[in-house]
């Protein structure tokens, strides 16, 4: 009786383990997600130091581990993970993931090719390793995994993408529209419809590209895909007016979406409004104040294509308060100040980055 219940004692135990490191990896997501690489860090190497069993077989591990670019600790996670569930297939998935971090792509495709060997059954094993065959160019290579993985797992969307995406490469525009039909057909997915449509664009088709889209905006209204994707078509048509219009409406059509601002603001450089362009990287930074992305790009965009290297100065220097831990706001609002003429400010800068993160 008394082993029994040390037994389940410990049984429970490790269960609580498990929750509060699935916790604390969460929270180290999330942190991530706003750039905050050393609370990452700090969760991190708490959990490797009070939970490190518990810590290194859950499945948000590896996620943490690539996003901080520890490579080596992820591989030995990984391999640790083999040695004690060979039978697991997420293991051997991971070093195939860790090798694609790091643009290993050659060594990742070796990888895949054994989680295919091993776990036949795993879908990864093929659009993974197609994944990394395009990325070398290796697109009959690819193409052929993909039509293995379509009869295998023709209940996922995945392998279907994936071979649209590799006509889309080859440029074959009319084999790029057959191929996201059943995208959406069979699985009604937005994809289906942005991605035939780019297709007929390449095509001179603007107006059958833009009725797809209309019809898209209907099915679809809670997502900006759509309708960034018409903007996009008038663009091409040549039309810089209506297609500022049309980003001004995707804008105010959603106010709560990052990735609209940053791509508004690129679209209306390339229209040649340069207002507009920075003042959409303006409203994304007073919207999203924890979000570093918006800042970097407008203080890129005044001091590489503006040259105005004063006002990236500035922008440099609210991003170090707002990110004191991205070197870039150091090392490129040093460039910024020493640009602007101001070289006593740029050598304490540098020499504040030196100090900060241990550089030589």
């Amino acid at each position: 009786m008394i082993l029994r219940d040390i037994r389940r004692r410990s049984a429970d135990a490790r269960e609580v383990d498990r929750f509060k490191v699935k916790d604390q990896l969460t929270y180290a997501n999330a942190a991530l997600d706003i750039n905050d690489h050393r609370q990452a860090t700090e969760i991190w190497d708490r959990l490797m130091a009070d939970h490190r069993s518990a810590a290194c077989e859950s499945p948000l591990a590896l996620r943490v581990l690539l996003r901080l670019r520890r490579y080596d600790e992820a591989t030995m996670v990984m391999r640790q993970g083999q040695q004690r569930s060979p039978a697991e297939p997420r293991f051997l998935q991971g070093l195939g993931q860790i090798a694609q971090a790091k643009g290993d792509h050659d060594e990742a495709v070796l990888i895949f090719a054994r989680l295919r060997k091993s776990f036949p059954g795993v879908m990864e094993g093929y659009t993974s390793a197609a994944e990394s065959l395009k990325a070398t160019n290796r697109l009959d290579e690819a193409e052929e995994l993909v039509g293995k993985a379509m009869k295998n797992f023709h209940s996922h969307i995945a392998p279907f993408l994936e071979y649209a995406r590799i006509a889309m490469l080859r440029r074959d525009w009319e084999e790029a529209l057959r191929r996201w039909d059943p995208i959406r057909d069979q699985f009604a997915h937005v994809s289906g419809f942005v991605g035939a449509a780019q297709a007929l664009v390449q095509l001179g088709r603007y107006d059958a590209a833009e009725q797809l889209l209309q019809d898209a905006r209907y099915r679809f209204g809670s997502g900006p895909e759509p309708l960034s994707e018409y903007a996009r078509v008038a663009e091409a048509r040549g039309d810089r007016a209506e297609a500022a219009r049309r980003w001004n409406d995707v804008l105010s059509r959603f106010p709560l979406d990052m990735p609209v601002y940053l791509a508004a603001s690129e679209a209306f450089e390339r229209l040649g409004e340069p207002a507009p362009a920075e003042d959409a990287l303006r409203a994304a930074i007073n919207r999203f104040p924890t979000e570093l992305r918006p800042m970097l790009d407008l203080a890129k965009l005044l001091q590489i294509k503006r040259r105005n290297f004063p006002a990236a100065a500035e922008v440099w220097t609210v991003m170090r308060a707002a990110f004191p831990d991205n070197q870039e706001g150091y090392t490129s609002g040093a460039e910024a100040l020493r640009l602007s003429g101001d070289n006593e400010r740029a050598d304490a800068l540098l020499e504040a980055h030196r100090l900060r993160f241990r550089s030589t």
